[in-house]
């Protein structure tokens, strides 16, 4: 079979564009990706069919660059379905050591950053004056989240917005689709929260 003419799978898919499996399904199940499905449910996706919708989504709307941390590895995976399930091309990065996250991040720069303001080593607050101190990184937009402060708190001017503990996937999408598509984000206005 010819390379054009290939099926692929869905996870070989969203390996190709960058995005989670289940992205690559609501984009089936929306029509803006067309596949053969078999009785069993599985999805078989023709080469030329990911090549048009590359094709046809290129200046569109690009994949966003999402880094979570939280050292919570439960609540972490959650959160990573999460924005699996959202409608938008995102590439997740997910990070139970804050550590980890900023070499991460040094390697290469996100679109965003939500981060846990309780993390058993540094905090969000502390975490985002660090990113922040280095110019290259000052205009990501940090996003605090957390279970513990209803609020974001006093030392916490370095953050974009604050989402409280538990949010759904309509909270996170929000968030995302108004931080990610404004043109300019400021690092040090007020905090924007979404409960």
């Amino acid at each position: 079979m010819s390379e054009h003419k290939k099926l692929l799978k869905v996870s070989e898919v969203a390996k190709m564009l960058s995005v989670g499996c289940t992205t690559v399904f609501r984009w089936l199940e929306k029509g803006h990706l067309h596949g053969l499905k078999y009785p069993t449910g599985s999805y078989r996706i023709p080469r030329t069919e990911v090549d048009r919708f590359l094709q046809e989504s290129s200046g569109k709307e690009r994949t966003y660059s999402v880094v979570i941390i939280d050292d919570e590895p439960l609540f972490l995976e959650s959160v990573q379905d999460m924005l699996e399930s959202v409608d938008m091309p995102l590439h997740i990065r997910a990070y139970t050591d804050e550590f980890q996250a900023l070499l991460g991040i040094g390697e290469r720069k996100p679109d965003i950053i939500i981060v846990d303001y309780m993390l058993r080593g540094m905090d969000g607050a502390t975490i985002s004056c660090k990113i922040r101190e280095n110019p290259e990184y000052s205009d990501i937009p940090l996003v605090l989240i957390s279970g513990k402060v209803a609020a974001p708190p006093c030392g916490c001017r370095q953050m974009d917005a604050f989402l409280k503990k538990p949010f759904s996937v309509d909270d996170i999408e929000q968030l995302l689709r108004e931080t990610l598509t404004t043109s300019t984000v400021s690092g040090t206005q007020g905090c924007q929260t979404t409960e």
